[in-house]
């Protein structure tokens, strides 16, 4: 799922933000499928699907990228007390999930 993350990374790199969003894609669907689980990944890699993906595409999506940015959010706020901390644990990168970071992300898509 990591690697998924990653190669999507470098899609958006190589200016290929459709290829970015099904890679998200595919490491979304490599996470169980227990939604109570793995929530703060989760909100990861909706975040990163949309700084990565989503705001690259043409400032058409842009109500989709407004749309999106809703989730991570919902997501970590669903999370237990016990997974949060354990957010850098479970992804290499450590990851700030304020606000201020995806709407600087949206911002791209204008």
């Amino acid at each position: 799922m990591s690697i998924l993350a990653d190669m999507a990374q470098h899609m958006r790199w190589l200016d290929r933000p459709k290829t970015a969003l099904r890679m998200h894609d595919l490491a979304f669907g490599q996470l169980p499928g227990d939604p109570s689980r793995f929530r703060v990944m989760r909100a990861i890699l909706a975040a990163k699907r949309v700084e990565y993906g989503l705001c690259y595409l043409d400032p058409s999506r842009l109500p989709e990228v407004q749309s999106a940015l809703s989730l991570p959010f919902d997501l970590y706020a669903q999370a237990d007390d016990d997974e949060r901390p354990t957010a850098p644990e479970l992804w290499h990168r450590a990851f700030d999930m304020s606000e201020a970071e995806l709407s600087m992300a949206a911002a791209a898509a204008i």
